[in-house]
């Protein structure tokens, strides 16, 4: 889907082939590679038309047998199932406020919509991420979800109240950092109704401190298709 009309979507064999072109007009230097994967993490805007802005993606053609290549797909793809479980549990008191520990880019409480809850903290790992993730809360309008960092001052003050649910996110290479401020904000939280743990290494599970907690259900959402780490992604669900 182009997000403007005058959008353009080439190959990913072409990709290499207009990263160069910019290293000529001196957008990009020497220490960009000229390379051909999967990050999809080009995107140009140009004055195609003169009336009318345009941006340009790198990606690659999509098939079912590629599309999960790309762990951005494979997270996304994994945000929306955990907002499903989420959404069903949370929809049980619409009264609830959400607490989202390691949002990354701001999807996940986009996925989560407001008639089935009251208010969404979500904390992140860097100020990298929190921009990111604060410009796609904008774009839908999500005003009434806190995004913070991990360590901004007034984290501490956010966690101290009671949450219907908390969702803990665990990424394949981030993975200790994770459950470090996972465990760190379960101890700060004044209380929760259940926690819901995502992660791609189930076998982890028990570095997570639950508060008392015992996990009741665990669900693996396996998919040949995904790079390898993302292969056996589970989401834990502790009262």
């Amino acid at each position: 889907v182009n997000a403007y009309p005058g959008d353009v979507h080439f190959t990913l064999e072409a990709t290499a082939l207009f990263i160069d072109l910019l290293k000529a007009e001196g957008v990009f230097d020497d220490s960009v590679a000229s390379t051909v994967t999967y990050d999809w993490t080009h995107v140009f805007e140009c004055e195609v038309n003169r009336n009318e802005r345009t941006r340009i993606w790198c990606e690659p053609a999509i098939t079912p047998n590629n599309a999960f290549k790309s762990a951005k797909i494979a997270s996304s793809h994994f945000a929306q199932r955990v907002a499903d479980f989420l959404i069903a549990i949370a929809s049980q008191n619409p009264e609830n406020t959400l607490a989202m520990i390691n949002v990354r880019d701001g999807l996940m409480p986009t996925l989560v919509p407001t008639s089935v809850q009251s208010g969404c903290v979500a904390l992140t790992d860097s100020e990298d991420n929190r921009r990111a993730g604060q410009m796609a809360l904008d774009f839908y309008g999500r005003s009434d979800v806190t995004l913070r960092r991990f360590d901004d001052p007034d984290t501490p003050g956010l966690l101290r109240n009671m949450f219907g649910q908390v969702l803990i996110c665990i990424h394949p290479v981030t993975a200790e950092a994770d459950e470090a401020r996972a465990n760190e904000a379960i101890r700060r939280i004044a209380g929760a109704g259940s926690l819901m743990i995502a992660t791609p290494f189930p076998d982890r599970l028990d570095r997570i401190q639950l508060g008392g907690r015992k996990i009741a259900n665990t669900m693996e959402l396996a998919n040949r298709h995904l790079p390898e780490a993302w292969r056996t992604f589970t989401i834990a669900i502790a009262r």
